[in-house]
């Protein structure tokens, strides 16, 4: 059984979450060192990148966090200045950007969870979402690996039940910058 697994009383599986995603906003901050002004594919800055800001929602009876996103019982946690990037990501040897996102459901969004995406400023293949089985189809927290093929502007949407949620977040292969675009 996994750290945050159902053995695990809700406050335990609380705790996790909410450790899991300070340590990734805390790595991808902490050790950022440059900004990010390249060109995307459509020779655009992805600086341009109209990334989703946090609203501060959260989901009833967590704590607020700075980066709280969501509305309608389906939540997540964006990245600091909507930007995606090591440290907190990893750089695939064929350049693919990998990391996780942390979504919890509510009672409207009981079912799968879904997630897909897809770049908004140039082509790419689609976004990959490993969305683990073992959560099911039950409300509450549930991490999900993403890929992204290339770096650039992507929209996110995550469905589960009849709700759904959609956010854009800029994807880089270098160093996450601290600064705002």
């Amino acid at each position: 059984m996994t750290l945050a697994g159902r053995n695990r009383s809700p406050r335990c599986r609380q705790w996790v979450k909410h450790l899991a995603v300070v340590a990734t906003l805390v790595i991808g901050v902490g050790l950022a060192a440059c900004s990010q002004s390249v060109p995307s594919a459509s020779g655009k800055s992805m600086a341009d990148c109209p990334v989703t800001r946090p609203n501060g929602n959260t989901p009833p009876g967590e704590h607020p966090f700075p980066g709280n996103h969501g509305a309608n019982d389906l939540w997540t946690t964006l990245w600091p200045d909507g930007t995606v990037g090591p440290p907190g990501a990893m750089v695939m040897p064929n350049g693919s950007v990998e990391t996780v996102f942390y979504w919890t459901r509510g009672p409207q969004a009981s079912g799968p969870l879904r997630v897909e995406g897809h770049r908004i400023d140039g082509n790419a293949s689609p976004l990959r979402a490993d969305v683990s089985p073992y959560y099911g189809d039950t409300v509450g927290y549930q991490p999900v690996r993403l890929v992204f093929p290339t770096p650039g502007c992507w929209e996110i949407t995550a469905m589960s039940g009849r709700v759904a949620l959609s956010i854009v977040q800029r994807v880089v292969d270098g160093p996450v910058s601290t600064a705002a675009p």
